[in-house]
């Protein structure tokens, strides 16, 4: 069973036109072959980026033991 990838969030609809020469670079760096790196960018708004920020920073700060857990 395959997993569906999780698409690249962005604000700007223009990011998808980037996707390819991301997907060669990624390749590149890992070696692959570049049909076995797909990038999906999908647009979102400013408000659901608002809505977000510094979710995955904070996990990162308690992955890291930075910060403690919230209890």
């Amino acid at each position: 069973m395959s997993k569906q990838p999780e698409p690249v969030h962005s604000t700007l609809p223009e990011d998808r036109i980037c996707a390819p020469q991301l997907e060669a670079a990624v390749a590149a760096v890992m070696g692959l072959m570049s049909e076995k790196v797909n990038i999906f960018v999908q647009t979102v708004s400013q408000d659901e980026v608002d809505l977000h920020f510094g979710v995955y920073e904070r996990m990162l700060a308690e992955k890291f033991g930075t910060i403690p857990p919230l209890q």
